[in-house]
């Protein structure tokens, strides 16, 4: 079967939950101390999902080389990461999905939605909500109201912009664990991320604290990453291109509904100095919210705010 030939996911898969639920959801984490994850999935995401069910061997090797820079893994490896990722989806407290509108422009994002179903991830539990709700938490200042006066935080990433990320949220720490970027956006790392990068991050996080909060931005590996922090009963938020953002390494072209280029992931609006200019006041939150998806996303008319 190919992509294309997926039926459209059922309705219940569009039940969203707006940013301020999403916050609250990871905000009493924070206060009580227990574990939980954000994972989101796009279109890269799904025909890993859906491994080794449909003949799916060119989205494969697209996804490996925009992750990895290279696509001749075995059929193990390949194995070991969709399971690991499936893994991460079923644990998941907020699950970040695809939009309508990305459906029509990316077919292949089905495939996140078959992949669920086929290897039942879903649960009842679990929050739904727009793979960009990384964006809103950035965009409302959740991210700011949720971070701010840490007193530390571990940041898996590409970049290493720890003492910039702390000065932005005043913390008291930062950790960071360095791995490897995406083909077109490497990074100082110059380390395999698979296996190599990956096998020495979870070996690190085997010693991680209850309660410890992360912030995760590492592609396919890093839903993985996320699973493993809950497991040891800590905090994980996928913020994927974000943590790009911070360092003004533009990794993202947005495009609107005729397929031209409108902005890319270094516009203001997703920079740490922003973060800087936003309250912890919800009112406001949802005004800014709402101003930069008006301004930014608005050919997507999907979105759940």
């Amino acid at each position: 079967m190919t992509s294309s030939a997926l039926p459209t996911p059922p309705q219940h898969f569009f039940d969203r939950r707006g940013v301020r639920d999403v916050t609250e959801r990871v905000a009493f984490a924070m206060r009580e101390g227990t574990a939980f994850s954000l994972v989101r999935l796009g279109y890269s995401e799904g025909p890993m999902l859906c491994w080794p069910g449909y003949q799916v061997q060119d989205e494969i090797e697209t996804a490996s080389n925009i992750w990895f820079g290279r696509s001749d893994f075995p059929k193990p490896d390949l194995d070991m990461m969709a399971d690991g990722l499936r893994r991460a989806v079923r644990s998941a407290d907020v699950l970040g999905l695809p939009t309508r509108f990305r459906l029509s422009r990316h077919p292949v994002c089905r495939m996140v939605f078959d992949g669920i179903d086929r290897y039942n991830l879903y649960v009842p539990s679990q929050s739904l909500a727009d793979a960009a709700i990384h964006w809103f938490l950035q965009w409302s200042g959740a991210l700011a109201y949720l971070l701010r006066h840490r007193d530390c935080i571990g940041v898996i990433g590409c970049r290493d912009i720890g003492p910039q990320i702390a000065e932005a949220f005043c913390l008291g720490s930062v950790r960071t664990y360095l791995v490897r970027g995406e083909s077109s956006y490497l990074g100082p790392i110059s380390k395999p991320h698979w296996p190599d990068g990956f096998n020495e991050v979870m070996g690190q996080l085997e010693s991680i604290r209850p309660g410890s909060v992360f912030l995760v931005g590492a592609g396919l590996l890093g839903k993985i990453y996320c699973d493993e922090i809950k497991s040891k009963g800590g905090i994980a938020i996928d913020i994927g291109s974000i943590l790009d953002s911070w360092a003004n390494v533009p990794s993202r072209v947005i495009l609107d509904k005729n397929g031209s280029p409108t902005f890319t992931n270094t516009s203001p609006a997703f920079t740490l100095d922003y973060c800087k200019s936003v309250g912890d006041d919800w009112e406001q939150m949802t005004a800014s919210l709402k101003s930069r998806a008006a301004e930014l996303l608005s050919a997507d008319t999907t979105i759940t705010l």
